[in-house]
């Protein structure tokens, strides 16, 4: 699943899930999902890290996000959506 497939369709995902990333963060970058382990000591599983995802965000924080985007009015496509939920993981999370 590409980031953009997955920022479209957050209400449907897992919500108890996050999202890693494979690096440079684009809308076509490609996604995994997975229950973290709130053990764990790194924030990307390592089998994950060595295909080349990193930690992205929870599900529930990119819906919470793409709602609030939404409401402002001025995101008006998803493509804008997912690059300012980019630019929240890169700088505010």
């Amino acid at each position: 699943m590409k980031l953009l497939e997955a920022t479209e369709a957050i209400e449907s995902l897992n919500q108890e899930e996050t999202l890693y990333v494979k690096l440079p963060w684009t809308p076509e970058s490609e996604v995994a999902l997975r229950i973290e382990d709130e053990d764990a000591t790194v924030s990307t599983p390592l089998d994950l890290k060595e295909k080349g995802y990193e930690y992205f965000l929870e599900v529930y924080l990119t819906k919470e996000f793409k709602e609030d985007l939404l409401e402002t009015g001025k995101y008006n496509t998803e493509i804008d959506i997912c690059n300012r939920i980019i630019q929240y993981a890169i700088n505010d999370a």
